[in-house]
């Protein structure tokens, strides 16, 4: 098990249970270095926004659910609390479902417990606990919080379950005293929509390593200029290459009529959210 870490204003799972994040980049990169099973920090900012009791503490962790979602469609009590909201809005909108959620008993003080204080990429991004520190955290006394009994919850729970089943194995072959390495074969493989800037303008393929997709199709357009780049939206494990591959077609195929070309698709988030759960999750998983 991986462990990240991230600031938030606050730890409220039992009205939004989901890791919330103000990009979608920042929120996929966890997806995509995350694995079933892993766990997010919660540690709160020291600014106006967080509670004066809260602030610089470690307040919970909740293990990592498997898709990208809106905020909104994850909230279970309206309106949220005011360091939620921006005005009439949501202030962080692109989420991660939690699939279990643990509050600290002591809050501690992160200082208290983390060898140094975290790098400014975990104010809006997720990182990666070192060892030490990991360590030092799951050592921490906690009590299980109760999330909402949602169907939401309940399918990202089920989706979690079969990925940890289609996780391959890893680790080296034993040798014989020779220093020979052998790449070892990808038994796996992941289906996968990016998104070009914040256009509903879509692009659909399977590859082992999604996030190094999207950075390829960005390397000849000017983002400077544009403002605009492929960045990875949407991604799901399968047990193998051939699943992968099969699932891209059929997801493919059902966005046909929204095609504009070179495996791409301009179409609103709904729709192709209904192509992804008739074709992905569906094929994979039984159900959408």
């Amino acid at each position: 098990m991986k462990l990240f870490i991230s600031r938030f204003y606050g730890f409220r799972p039992e009205i939004v249970p989901a890791i919330t994040f103000s990009s979608s980049t920042h929120r996929d990169n966890l997806l995509t270095d995350s694995e079933p099973g892993d766990r997010i920090v919660f540690v709160a900012t020291k600014t106006k926004e967080t509670k004066e009791g809260e602030r610089g503490r470690l307040l919970g962790m909740a293990e990592i659910g498997r898709r990208a979602v809106d905020t909104q469609s994850m909230v279970v009590v309206w309106p949220l609390p005011p360091e939620m909201m921006d005005g009439d809005r949501i202030r962080y909108s692109s989420a991660i479902p939690m699939t279990r959620a643990w509050r600290f008993t002591d809050t501690p003080l992160l200082t208290d417990v983390f060898e140094r204080q975290l790098p400014r990429s975990a104010t809006q991004g997720a990182i990666r606990v070192k060892d030490a520190d990991q360590l030092a955290t799951l050592a921490l006394s906690t009590i299980e919080v109760e999330l909402p009994d949602t169907p939401a919850l309940e399918r990202e729970r089920e989706i979690l379950a079969n990925q940890r089943d289609l996780l391959p194995s890893r680790g080296p072959k034993p040798s014989s005293g020779k220093r020979e390495f052998e790449v070892a074969p990808r038994n796996f493989g992941n289906v996968y929509v990016l998104r070009f800037g914040k256009q509903e303008v879509w692009k659909v393929g399977s590859s082992h390593d999604p996030a190094g997709r999207a950075a390829s199709f960005n390397t000849n357009i000017p983002s400077v200029v544009t403002g605009e780049s492929w960045t990875l939206y949407m991604t799901q494990a399968t047990g193998s290459p051939d699943q992968a591959h099969a699932l891209e077609h059929n997801l493919k195929g059902t966005l046909t009529k929204f095609s504009i070309g070179g495996e791409m698709f301009a179409c609103s988030l709904r729709d192709l959210q209904r192509a992804w759960n008739s074709t992905v999750v569906s094929g994979l998983f039984g159900g959408a």
